[in-house]
C-alpha cells in the first residue's frame, strides 16, 4: 500500500527532536521518547488522533521506548546526564 494524505496522521508541534517512537501491537498507540527526558504516548486512531499521556521524572534523555506485545506494559530507558 502506497501512503498518501488519508494515512497521515499528525501528532501535533513538538520543540524537542523525537528520539525513538514505537507502534503499540494493537496499531491504536504511538510512544516518543525524546530529549527534553520525557517520554509521551499518543492515540492515531484518526478520527480521536491526541496525546494521552505525558511521562516525566527521567534523568536524562529517553533513548528507547517499546511496546510489551500485550500492549499493558511501556517500557522506557534514558541515558543518564
Amino acid at each position: 500500500m502506497l501512503l498518501d494524505s488519508t494515512n497521515i496522521i499528525d501528532c501535533g508541534p513538538s520543540r524537542i527532536a523525537s528520539r525513538c517512537v514505537s507502534w503499540s501491537s494493537s496499531g491504536i498507540y504511538l510512544a516518543f521518547g525524546s530529549s527534553d527526558r520525557l517520554a509521551r504516548l499518543y492515540s492515531v486512531e484518526p478520527a480521536q488522533a491526541r496525546e494521552v499521556l505525558v511521562i516525566s521524572g527521567h534523568q536524562g534523555p529517553v533513548t528507547h521506548v517499546r511496546f510489551h506485545p500485550s500492549d499493558k506494559v511501556l517500557v522506557r530507558n534514558y541515558r543518564e546526564g
